[in-house]
């Protein structure tokens, strides 16, 4: 790819920046209720835009191809946020909005020593501040570049010790119904 290229796609690129970017976000917060989520989802469709700028300059309706993008991901943000909840409802049944929980958490909850002796195991398990990271995303639905801010850590470290939290807490809850 020569110099030529790489200017027109940086060109293209700051152009629907500067034209879509207030629309997108105001079409994600309509989807995720969350005006810093939505920024955060903005900016990860335009990065994903980035990465296939040539898919993206050939297409017909640049814009479409970019909304669809600022869809799915808004999408996978509230499909992994009831995802976080049901996975801790076990561990603070009190502080979340009622969900139509798997057959599994209703057996946890209907034996209130199974439930204590399943917090206990989690809070073995995870790191305090794991598991402060991982309620602010799953309860509170902050954003990671909010949370690294008031953590101190990066926006990718925040992400894998969510990520990790995921697994283990996953674990847990296998191991429980077992």
């Amino acid at each position: 790819m020569g110099h030529r290229d790489a200017s027109s796609q940086e060109a293209f690129f700051n152009c629907l920046y500067e034209e879509r970017f207030s629309k997108m976000k105001r079409y994600a917060l309509i989807l995720l209720s969350n005006p810093e989520l939505a920024e955060e989802v903005v900016q990860d469709a335009f990065l994903e835009l980035y990465l296939h700028i040539d898919e993206v300059m050939a297409h017909e309706k640049p814009e479409f191809w970019l909304q669809k993008a600022v869809k799915y991901k808004s999408l996978h943000k509230l499909r992994e946020r009831a995802r976080d909840l049901k996975q801790y409802v076990s561990l603070d049944s009190d502080a979340i909005p009622p969900i139509s929980a798997p057959d599994e958490f209703e057996k946890i909850e209907e034996d209130p020593d199974s439930l204590e002796k399943l917090n206990r195991k989690i809070s073995e398990a995870l790191p305090a501040k794991d598991l402060h990271i991982f309620k602010r995303v799953a309860l509170d639905g902050v954003p990671y570049k909010k949370i690294s801010e008031e953590i101190g850590l990066t926006i990718g470290v925040c992400q894998k010790r969510v990520q990790r939290t995921r697994q283990k807490l996953k674990k847990r809850l296998l191991e429980q119904r077992d």
